[in-house]
């Protein structure tokens, strides 16, 4: 998956890891963390998505200053920043779902942020709440 730049399906995959077992790809993918579920049958490295450290430091900025009004933003509120303040992240994912993008930065800024669905939280705050509430 890491050589993959682009979202594959289940096809794509099995025919590069032929040697594995197609139930035993499917359980791999599932269940490694930093192979996101980007669509219907379609995976992607989150890693691998193409945007800069320094963008990514951006849009951390940017949720940090939604998250000092807000207790949450939504995925819908994410993609609209990134839309309107993030060119770079906009024109490199352009393509990408809402759920696919949400995804793949859900895991690569999972140390600052909780994405939960389509809910995005502190990360820090979601954990204390989490168990202590």
């Amino acid at each position: 998956m890491k050589k993959f730049h682009q979202p594959q399906d289940y096809t794509a995959i099995h025919e590069k890891a032929w040697f594995l077992p197609y139930e035993r790809m499917k359980t791999i993918l599932v269940t490694t963390a930093s192979i996101v579920n980007v669509a219907a049958e379609t995976y992607f490295y989150a890693p691998n998505l193409p945007v800069s450290a320094d963008e990514l430091a951006h849009l951390s900025s940017l949720i940090n200053e939604e998250l000092s009004y807000h207790s949450y933003i939504t995925d819908v509120r994410l993609m609209q920043l990134i839309a309107e303040k993030c060119a770079g992240i906009a024109l490199n994912t352009d393509g990408y779902t809402t759920y696919g993008l949400r995804n793949c930065l859900g895991y690569i800024l999972r140390d600052q942020f909780a994405f939960n669905g389509p809910i995005i939280k502190n990360g820090i705050m979601w954990n204390i709440c989490w168990t202590r509430c």
